[in-house]
């Protein structure tokens, strides 16, 4: 077990002492972003991705995984079901409508 004043004790400290700091400012940071820009930063960020792999869909023939991962979605699943909510397409049927 670490000693009490260990340099690992003390990081663990200080990253608590961060994420509290974090934490107290983010909802005000937040609230003023959504009033500004109508959306919140994390809606903001989903819709650039959305926006890179929609661009992706259309104009390579990379796989769905391989562009949900580099649009920086977490998941194929995960992006699929955004890009079904956003677009009201799944990822098969954005790219063939590239046609349009």
């Amino acid at each position: 077990m670490p000693e009490q004043n260990s340099p690992c004790i003390k990081d663990r400290e200080a990253i608590r002492t961060q994420k509290s700091k974090y934490l107290s400012v983010t909802p005000k940071v937040t609230e003023i972003y959504q009033r500004v820009k109508g959306k919140t930063p994390v809606q903001h960020i989903r819709e650039i991705r959305l926006e890179k792999a929609g661009l992706l869909l259309k104009t390579t023939m990379k796989s769905v995984s391989e562009i949900a991962y580099e649009a920086g979605f977490s998941d194929p699943v995960i992006f699929q079901r955004n890009l079904i909510k956003y677009s009201g397409l799944t990822p098969g049927q954005y790219r063939d409508k590239k046609s349009d």
